[in-house]
């Protein structure tokens, strides 16, 4: 039984320890948005600042935030000028 009670202790370690699911919904060269889901209090924003540089430097631009939305529970939408 003790076994049992290990394995799940470290499901539930591994299962935390991964990124955070942010990704990009759409990007035209001028514009990014990025979905983010997170249940951190308070929220952190770096994942979907990562995806926003990603995109933008793809066209040598650098983003810069234009508007937050929420979404849902724990769910963002985040808009990005690339400048």
């Amino acid at each position: 039984m003790k076994y049992i009670f290990a394995a799940f202790a470290l499901m539930a370690t591994a299962a935390h320890a991964q990124e955070r699911p942010a990704h990009i919904t759409s990007f035209n060269g001028y514009t990014v948005t990025v979905a983010l889901a997170d249940s951190d209090t308070p929220t952190d924003y770096a994942p979907a600042e990562a995806k926003a540089h990603e995109a933008c430097a793809s066209v040598d631009k650098t983003p810069q935030l234009q508007s937050r939305e929420t979404v849902g529970q724990y769910r963002f939408m985040l808009v990005y000028v690339c400048l």
